[in-house]
């Protein structure tokens, strides 16, 4: 009798496990790879080793992060959350004293050959408190009818961010917020209270951005007054995607690129280096991938349990997709540039770490729907 039940639990376990999740992102990276080769591999006299060695090195850490959170019970992890999240919290405070300046922005540590970017693990903690928070109490009403909680987890996480200054991590995690909020049964009423405070505070927080963030606005808004000034790296990057046509001009033919032309072609316009390589039919065919990995996300959701496990999962979708959509959309000059890397795609260990601790989290929660 134990021999038989033993071989149903492993029959759940493979049913269950989310073999299109993982196939789907070990693609997008895979994918990240070749282009960070053809981006960069003129970079160094030819050798594209100092890039794509570390990713592929952040790659192998990622997978084995991932697999160690999609084997340890997801209870286990929402129940240490505001732990997890306070060391966030304190790591986003630290960074000011002992961070690593780059281009007017401090937000990394640094690791002998590596850095690590303390607020994109916020993201993840943020997930992990949020669950905590709108999961257990999701019945009795209190939490139900109050956002107090929620907020005061949010709000000094959000703004730790914003000074650093990092604006689109900071509109990453409001569209998490928010997109969790919404999915966990929030009444709308309430909900959309807060929307309506953050519109009406905006003209306050256009007062404390950066010249640079203004600038990077007003060029969104008047493209063609901008072109070689702050407009220029929206302009170069929809002239790349544009000059790769149907089919592209293959791996390390993008002349915008190799020509220097096309700025931070390897992190944030990444896709405009692939779009360049590949032209548009591998651009459709990663916005697929994308697409694929976020109705697997949702289909994992509506299958869940509990509620932990459906906020987990909601809100890694929701991390996946707000943050492809607005990299997406910056470079091809339908959204401002806001400095964000493309999921599992862009260079950036952080990142990548990131979101593969976010998949594990989903994977979890696939693997315990009998559990």
């Amino acid at each position: 009798m134990a021999g038989e039940l033993s071989v149903l639990f492993d029959r759940r376990i493979v049913r269950n496990f989310e073999f299109g999740i993982l196939a789907g992102v070990i693609l997008v990276a895979a994918l990240g790879l070749l282009n960070l080769y053809g981006a960069t591999r003129l970079e160094y006299h030819g050798d594209p080793l100092p890039y794509f060695s570390r990713q592929l090195v952040w790659l192998v850490i990622s997978l084995f992060f991932m697999a160690l959170v999609s084997f340890i019970n997801y209870h286990t992890l929402v129940y240490y959350a505001f732990y997890a999240h306070l060391f966030s919290v304190l790591f986003l405070c630290l960074v000011f004293f002992i961070g690593k300046i780059s281009s007017g922005a401090q937000r990394w540590f640094e690791l002998g050959p590596l850095s690590f970017q303390p607020s994109e693990f916020a993201k993840v903690t943020l997930l992990l408190a949020l669950a905590k928070m709108l999961s257990g109490g999701l019945g009795s009403g209190e939490l139900r009818s109050s956002l107090v909680k929620p907020l005061l987890v949010f709000l000094p996480t959000v703004a730790l961010v914003a000074i650093q200054p990092d604006l689109g991590t900071s509109i990453v995690l409001l569209l998490l917020f928010f997109t969790v909020l919404f999915f966990v049964n929030i009444p709308l009423r309430r909900l959309l209270r807060l929307p309506l405070v953050f519109i009406l505070l905006s003209p306050l927080v256009w007062f404390y951005l950066k010249d640079y963030q203004k600038d990077r606005i007003l060029a969104f808004m008047s493209p063609d007054l901008r072109v070689y000034s702050v407009g220029y790296h929206a302009n170069q990057s929809k002239i790349a995607i544009g000059s790769g046509r149907f089919w592209g001009k293959g791996v390390g033919g993008g002349t915008q690129g190799r020509l220097r032309f096309l700025p931070e072609q390897h992190t944030d316009f990444a896709f405009s280096s692939w779009s360049e390589q590949f032209g548009f039919f591998g651009s459709v065919f990663l916005v697929a991938l994308y697409f694929f990995i976020i109705s697997r996300c949702l289909n994992v959701a509506l299958r869940a349990k509990d509620r932990e496990g459906f906020s987990l999962v909601v809100g890694t979708g929701a991390l996946i997709f707000w943050q492809a959509v607005i990299n997406v959309g910056m470079t091809m000059g339908v959204l401002p540039v806001v400095g964000i890397t493309l999921p599992f795609f862009s260079y950036g260990g952080s990142s990548l770490l990131a979101c593969m601790v976010s998949v594990g989290l989903v994977l979890n929660v696939s693997l315990r729907r009998f559990i």
